[in-house]
């Protein structure tokens, strides 16, 4: 599927609710994203600064929903949007691209971008714009999925989305060559776990271009 097409199936065609496939147990799928949200929520709350909180990709508002009141939640996908402002009825919601995203300079301490890489054409133009609108000594809190058998397994379980666009798989190399030279990356892995959570704050040199 090329990339104008998958990006055309997230804004008007998704519709997979993770915080309902979380809480209503649906098999294999359900088991993964409580354990990915658990171990979110963690990542969130020992790595976060003080002050105003963005989430890019928020969906339904799984990591949304465990975010400080007023955080704001962006995606792409309207539908999605609308199923946030339920689950985290407390959160600012704007339906913007993550390629374009419409906030000034250094207005984030803590951003956070849980599997949306993977879907995007030009990942490091979107950390480009993360890093522009990201304060200084912020933090940017995120996921991307890892090589490993479990997508293949995937297709078994009855919520997959059977018309989801296929989307990276990346290598801690791999995701080091994004990051670099905009931000310095740390991998937080866990081998039970088909994902790399990372956290990342932009690097002086970057800070120093920009000003």
């Amino acid at each position: 599927m090329s990339s104008y097409n998958a990006k055309k199936y997230y804004i008007h065609e998704e519709r997979y609710d993770w915080v309902k496939i979380v809480r209503t147990f649906a098999g294999m799928e359900s088991i993964y994203h409580l354990i990915r949200q658990k171990l979110t929520h963690a990542l969130i709350r020992q790595h976060s600064r003080e002050g105003q909180h963005l989430d890019i990709g928020c969906g339904t508002g799984l990591v949304l929903s465990c975010m400080p009141p007023h955080t704001v939640g962006l995606d792409i996908n309207k539908w999605a949007l609308k199923r946030a402002k339920i689950h985290a009825s407390k959160t600012q919601l704007i339906q913007a691209d993550a390629n374009h995203l419409p906030f000034r300079r250094n207005t984030f301490s803590t951003i956070t971008l849980f599997e949306v890489l993977e879907h995007m054409d030009r990942p490091k133009h979107v950390l480009k714009e993360i890093c522009r609108i990201l304060d200084n000594h912020g933090i940017l809190i995120g996921s991307v999925p890892r090589e490993s058998p479990f997508w293949k397994l995937r297709i078994l379980s009855s919520t997959c989305p059977r018309n989801e666009p296929f989307h990276d798989l990346y290598r801690k190399r791999e995701l080091r060559r994004i990051f670099n030279p905009l931000a310095r990356l740390s991998c937080h892995f866990f081998f039970w776990i088909p994902n790399f959570f990372f956290t990342a704050e932009i690097d002086d040199q970057h800070i120093s271009n920009q000003t």
